[in-house]
């Protein structure tokens, strides 16, 4: 059941007008509904050995946008996305396909505050 809203996010460098970089803004890119859920299990006890047990899965209906920007994402580049869910912006550690059926996309999310 996809009962919470999320927004992803595309992290874009301001300029200003001497061409310095200057505060990172985030540019909503998609808006959809997602069913959220803690680690558990043998998913839980494995994001503890590396310090990652704030994860979340978040898992949102596959479509063709989020194919087009994750599938072939460098984790250099997958840095610069990150998903907004009730006020806290989450970076996306992982980005799983499902297998490519084409039905579900579940991201890793990880809140480093």
């Amino acid at each position: 059941m996809y009962n919470e809203r999320i927004i992803v996010l595309k992290e874009i460098d301001t300029i200003d007008k001497d061409g310095y970089r200057t505060n990172k803004t985030y540019v909503e890119i998609y808006k959809c509904w997602a069913n959220i859920n803690n680690l558990y299990g043998k998913e839980l006890y494995s994001a503890y050995t590396v310090d990652l047990q704030n994860t979340l899965n978040c898992k949102v209906k596959y479509c063709k946008l989020l194919k087009d920007t994750f599938l072939n994402l460098s984790d250099n580049n997958r840095k610069k996305y990150k998903v907004k869910w009730n006020d806290i912006i989450y970076d996306i550690s992982m980005v799983d396909f499902m297998s490519f059926n084409k039905k579900n996309v579940v991201f890793k999310l990880v809140n480093n505050t």
